[in-house]
């Protein structure tokens, strides 16, 4: 999992200024979402993985809270978060400390989402890593939010 905050951060490192405004007020709002990860043999077969539902609160003043569940083989935990949430263009970014339940906590945990606005109203990305040689993935994380009505 260390690895997977890793790779988030260096794809939120590689986006720009924040808007603020219209786009910044228009992801407001309480969010039912999923995350799932997952490690990949070379031949595309899963190995590992997990998943985190959870709800999260946009408010509009660009902070957030989330509250939820993370199941993967070693059973499931509860976690939270809060933070900054961020709108670049059609991308939603939400970045804070993390705390969990978990048997075992890591020091410095960070939740980090990230997703972009669908014509339908959700918010959805998918980012992979390959192996070296870039004919593989490796593993792959998709984020997936509905606006909860």
């Amino acid at each position: 999992m260390p690895q997977m905050v890793a790779k988030v951060c260096v794809v939120l490192a590689a986006l720009t200024t924040p808007q603020i405004g219209a786009a910044q007020t228009g992801f407001s709002g309480e969010w039912v979402c999923k995350i799932t990860y997952t490690d990949l043999t070379p031949q595309g077969q899963r190995i590992s993985g997990f998943t985190r539902d959870f709800r999260m609160i946009a408010h509009p003043d660009g902070t957030f809270v989330v509250q939820g569940t993370q199941a993967g083989a070693d059973g499931s935990t509860l976690f939270q978060s809060y933070g900054e949430w961020q709108a670049h263009g059609d991308r939603f970014i939400a970045h804070g400390p993390e705390q969990s339940n978990a048997m075992v906590q890591i020091p410095g945990m960070v939740f980090s989402f990230m997703g972009t606005a669908n014509q339908d109203g959700t918010l959805s990305h998918t980012y992979e890593s390959r192996d070296p040689s870039q004919r593989h993935v490796t593993d792959r994380t998709t984020y997936f939010c509905k606006r909860q009505e």
